[in-house]
């Protein structure tokens, strides 16, 4: 039986990122720039265009983007019933071939835990979907489950976590899961 020494891991949790998502709308809406915002602008008692422009120009995007991930981090490990501590937010420089991550410290225990809890034939398709190389991409990793547990559990990284993790919601939540999670976000004025 493999030992428990690791107290806390860094991983990577599901997240589809701030580039023409459904992140980047609640955070335009909650920071009154979204395109409702343009749309509605001029209309009587809303701002001009030219405000919300300026309104826009202001914003210190990556402040608001970290404020927001935080929120995110912070209402998705409570959905998944445990503690964090944010780690970071890396963006691209450009967003052809990957989106913005966040990072996070989690117990392993707790991350033991959730893979014990979550579905051993969805998490399997789910890792030989995600991690099978085909035309364009080429896989670092297995696309085989019992691969990885052959190497303990104590060695995955932030990507089979959070392969973990996303399959857990699924089962969990539902397809709708990030929307739920980004919802109660939004009320928070988007972390603001």
């Amino acid at each position: 039986m493999e030992t428990l020494e690791k107290t806390t891991v860094e991983v990577s949790l599901p997240f589809s990122g701030f580039y023409e998502s459904i992140h980047s709308y609640a955070l335009e809406f909650c920071l009154g720039v979204s395109e409702d915002h343009f749309y509605m602008a001029g209309k009587e008692g809303e701002p001009t265009k030219e405000e919300v422009e300026k309104r826009y120009d202001e914003i210190a995007w990556k402040e608001a983007h970290t404020s927001y991930a935080k929120a995110y981090a912070d209402k998705l490990c409570g959905a998944l019933g445990f503690p964090m501590e944010f780690a970071a937010m890396e963006s691209p420089r450009e967003y052809n071939f990957t989106t913005d991550r966040i990072f996070v410290r989690v117990p392993f225990a707790s991350l033991v835990s959730l893979f014990g809890k979550t579905d051993y034939a969805a998490l399997t398709k789910a890792v030989k979907e995600t991690f099978t190389s085909g035309p364009g991409f080429s896989s670092f990793y297995s696309p085989e489950l019992a691969e990885w547990e052959a190497d303990g559990l104590q060695k995955w990284n932030h990507n089979q976590w959070s392969t973990v993790i996303e399959t857990y919601l699924l089962q969990s939540l539902g397809d709708d899961w990030e929307s739920d999670v980004m919802d109660t976000v939004r009320g928070n004025g988007g972390g603001q």
